[in-house]
């Protein structure tokens, strides 16, 4: 229990260190993505919608250090205990995978938790997190260079991002903070 408490601590002073300096950081966007505060219209259907989902209790999430901008949900402990455990928690998803698209067709992505997500292209799938508290819990796994990048896009509760489909083929994405939430891509002519 004492190592549970010592790994919230380090987590909750490193989530909030790192999303104040998100927050504080200039840096642009992708040119592919265009993040807005709230929802878009889904172009009468032609447009992918997806989800990043998160079950976080405002009140403990926010007491952490790890704000939470949403109603109900799971206790920060519980939520740690699980990822020491699995690497993953059940809640944090993104929906749904795979998503079937069209060459030019957009993807826009909704934040429907309460915690900033990302929806970043990558290689290949990763096991580590940008936020180092979290992926100290995760036994310090390997983060995913594109999740490195300085334009990495955050995805705040309520924001939408959107991609647009560009070539044919199989794409992978991830959340870069909680890189269990992944979604494949599948994209034809």
């Amino acid at each position: 229990m004492h190592k549970i408490a010592v790994s919230l601590a380090g987590f909750a002073l490193v989530a909030l260190q790192t999303a104040c300096a998100d927050h504080q950081s200039p840096t642009p966007p992708l040119a592919s993505r265009d993040v807005a505060a709230s929802p878009v219209p889904i172009n009468g259907g032609s447009d992918k919608l997806v989800s990043l989902n998160d079950a976080c209790d405002p009140a403990s999430f926010s007491a952490a250090g790890a704000p939470c901008a949403r109603p109900g949900g799971r206790p920060f402990q519980e939520f740690i205990a699980e990822v020491i455990s699995t690497h993953q928690a059940g809640g944090w998803a993104i929906a749904p995978s795979p998503i079937e698209a069209r060459v030019g067709q957009h993807i826009v992505v909704v934040n429907r938790g309460g915690e900033f997500h990302t929806f970043t292209e990558v290689a290949q799938f990763h096991d580590g997190s940008i936020n180092a508290g979290l992926n100290h819990v995760l036994g310090d796994p390997e983060v995913a260079p594109e999740c490195k990048a300085p334009t990495v896009a955050l995805v705040p509760s309520g924001g939408t991002q959107t991609e647009t489909v560009d070539e044919e083929g199989t794409e992978l994405y991830q959340c870069c903070i909680h890189p269990w939430m992944r979604a494949t891509v599948v994209a034809k002519r």
